[in-house]
């Protein structure tokens, strides 16, 4: 299940992994990421959009964070994610997409204030949902990634495969020095 706010906020994750680079400040990086959720015509962001853009990825992190054990957002909340999508005006317009039809938001002026509406939007419209239940952090400690438990019994802990797997070879490996110890103390 994609949703732009926890994508958003994952990308904190690439801070310490593969490239040890906020992809926030990938001017590149980031122009693909809004293009893939069709938030288009943007400049690069300046420096202080980029700030901007860190500070509400971090504390949009608080508010999933805050969410996920069940927490009730309190109403400065709620009016910090309201401010973020009050920050922009927009128009709808029905467009035909090659045969269907689509109905998008048009904003205005296209720059970083939209897309972090956008962004806020995204939440808004997660936080109203029963999705929220099913909202989970990566039990990998060095991961830390949100994702959307949609497995049968709700008992992921992992956000994927990748970490799974890590996460059990770090424990056979922990098991292995465990009983090495333990056969040593025995003799």
């Amino acid at each position: 299940m994609d949703i732009l706010c926890l994508e958003f906020v994952n990308s904190s994750w690439y801070i310490t992994h593969k490239l040890f680079a906020d992809p926030l400040r990938d001017a590149e990086w980031l122009m693909k990421f809004a293009d893939k959720w069709n938030i288009r015509s943007l400049q690069s962001p300046t420096e202080d959009q980029l700030v901007s853009l860190i500070e509400i990825r971090s504390q949009f992190a608080k508010l999933l964070r805050k969410t996920m054990v069940g927490n009730k957002l309190t109403k400065a909340e709620i009016g910090l994610v309201n401010n973020y999508m009050a920050n922009t005006n927009f128009y709808r317009q029905l467009q035909d997409q090659k045969g269907s039809f689509e109905l998008h938001d048009i904003p205005e002026v296209p720059n970083w204030s939209w897309f972090m509406a956008e962004v806020a939007a995204s939440f808004s419209r997660f936080y109203s949902s029963e999705v929220t239940n099913s909202l989970k952090m990566c039990q990998n400690p060095e991961c830390g990634w949100f994702f959307i438990d949609e497995s049968k019994s709700r008992n992921r802990k992992w956000c994927d495969d990748t970490c799974a797997t890590l996460m059990k070879v770090r424990r056979f490996r922990q098991k292995q020095k465990e009983d090495e110890r333990y056969s040593k103390t025995e003799k």
